[in-house]
Formats: structure tokens, sequence, C-alpha cells
């Protein structure tokens, strides 16, 4: 099984559970005694040897007065040397605020998050093996009162809910797949109905719903969610039972289409980057794998 240590300054003794089912999970004993763990060369963290390194960390307004962050950094670079080569994935961090505050008083809580973010880009470009794990970003997603709980921080000093300590999980399962190359390498998409609204066939270039506003611009932030994973290396295929002719002048003249041609990699024909087939959409990667394909099945995603 993977090899994962998870650091915090808080209780996450759920969060080790819930990952014990598929990973070797390595946790300090003791409260908050993560950073004796780091300074020990000797201690259990490094004779663990894992494969990757967690590290949640959860402040508010009081305790950053402390200035931990500082002492945050040097824990980070300690481990950095002592586990060189080995990912660390650090947590941004939710500062809670004040909850007694007048309208003219205003928080510092942004500036040191952004601070936080700071030392993480700096440790990086040292060229430390330093990652950032998106939990403020996620709690945000979900909503800091469905992410948080103050009922599980007074009975056992765990910031999170149920609902955030399943959020955690499933984020250090992804970043650990990513780093690992198990992450999905194909993305293969339909047309009608996912880059654009409506049914290009019958509606024809000017019909089909796409644009920056109102229902188009649903289809056009999902293309911009595709770039965005091509960019990051994902690889762009075309499941379509569309006419050929059709599918290209969509390319070619619709002003608000975002992907190209060549952002598709598929090449089965010369004149497009994508096949539009004629079987079942799901049973073409099994028995019909596009020629320029050269990677296995698994690797495919399909929508």
């Amino acid at each position: 099984m993977p090899k994962l240590a998870i650091l915090s300054n808080v209780t996450i003794d759920m969060v080790s559970m819930s990952l014990k089912k598929e990973y070797e999970v390595y946790q300090p004993s003791g409260f908050d005694a993560w950073q004796q763990e780091v300074l020990d060369s000797q201690s259990g963290l490094y004779c663990f040897k894992p494969e990757a390194v967690y590290i949640l960390l959860y402040a508010d307004e009081y305790n950053e007065k402390t200035g931990q962050m500082v002492l945050w950094e040097e824990s980070i670079r300690q481990i950095s040397v002592n586990l060189p080569q080995i990912p660390i994935f650090v947590s941004s961090i939710y500062i809670k605020e004040q909850s007694v505050r007048s309208y003219g008083e205003i928080g510092d809580a942004d500036k040191k998050k952004g601070e936080w973010m700071d030392t993480l880009r700096r440790l990086r470009q040292e060229g430390m093996e330093v990652y950032l794990l998106p939990v403020e970003e996620t709690a945000a997603c979900i909503g800091y009162n469905h992410f948080y709980s103050n009922k599980m921080w007074y009975v056992g000093n765990m910031p999170f809910s149920i609902v955030g300590i399943k959020a955690i999980v499933e984020l250090i399962k992804e970043s650990y797949h990513s780093i690992k190359g198990m992450r999905k390498k194909c993305m293969a998409v339909d047309l009608d109905g996912t880059l654009w609204g409506g049914v290009i066939g019958e509606d024809g270039v000017d019909g089909i719903i796409l644009s920056s506003h109102k229902e188009g611009q649903r289809f056009k932030d999902v293309q911009k969610l595709l770039l965005d994973m091509k960019n990051h290396g994902v690889i762009l295929a075309v499941l379509s039972k569309n006419n050929q002719e059709d599918v290209e002048e969509v390319f070619e003249m619709h002003p608000h289409m975002l992907l190209k041609k060549e952002d598709f990699i598929v090449r089965p024909r010369a004149c497009f980057h994508c096949e539009v087939f004629r079987v079942p959409k799901n049973e073409t990667l099994k028995t019909n794998k596009p020629p320029a394909m050269q990677v296995s099945q698994h690797c495919f995603s399909l929508q």
C-alpha cells in the first residue's frame, strides 16, 4: 500500500482513519506534536519513509499573532532536508476572524492567507517539492459553515465537519494520484449538448447555443475547462455521430468557439483532428480505438 504521512496542528484522526482503507498512514501521536517530529531526525516520521507528506494547518487571528507561520515554514524546510525528493502537500489556510467586530474594523485574515501563499511559492521557487493542497478553496466552494464545525472543534479540537473531512480525504487521494501519474490522461467528449447547446445537424451554426451570456455561457465555460485540462497535459478527443462537415463549420465559423480543431490530438483523418463515429459512443474506445491514440483503454474519461 502507498505510504502517506499526515501532519497537522489539529486533531485529524478521522482523516487518517478514512485514508487507511487504501493507504498506509503515519500520524504523529499527541495533539499538535508534528513539529517536534519534524525536528527529530530519528523520529517515527522519518523512519516511516513516506512516499508523500501532507500538512493540514488551521489558524485563527489570535494564534497568528504569535508568528506561527514562521514556525510552519521552518518545519517544511526541515522535512525537505530530511526527505529529499518526497512531495510535501501543504494546505492553504482559513483564518477564523474575531466574532465580535464593528463595521469600522477591517480584519487582516486575507492578508495573512496571501502571505502564506507567498511563502509556499517561495519554497517552491527554491526547488523544494512543495505543493498546494487547496483546502481553503474547497471550503469556500462547499461553504464554510458546512466545511467547518464549531461542535467538532470544542469537543475534540477538530475544526472540520464530516463533510469537510470527506472533502479533505478526496483532495489527498486526488493529489497523490496526480503525482504518481494515476490521473486520467484523456478526456473524450461529445459535441451536441457538451461543447454547445442544441443539435448542429438540425440547428445549424447560427442556431446552436454558445455565447458569453445566459445559457450559452455554460457551454463556453465547459470549453474553458477543457482548455485548462489540455494545458495541464490532458489529451482531448471527440466522440460524435454528427456529420463531419457540420462539425468543421462550427469550429471554423462560430465566433464563441474557444476550442480549435488543433486542440484535439486524435488524427485518424487528415482533414480534422477528431473522429466522427457511427457506433455507440461507449463502445467506440473499446472496439474502435482511434489509431493515433497509442494509449491503454483505462486512461479514457468519457462524458
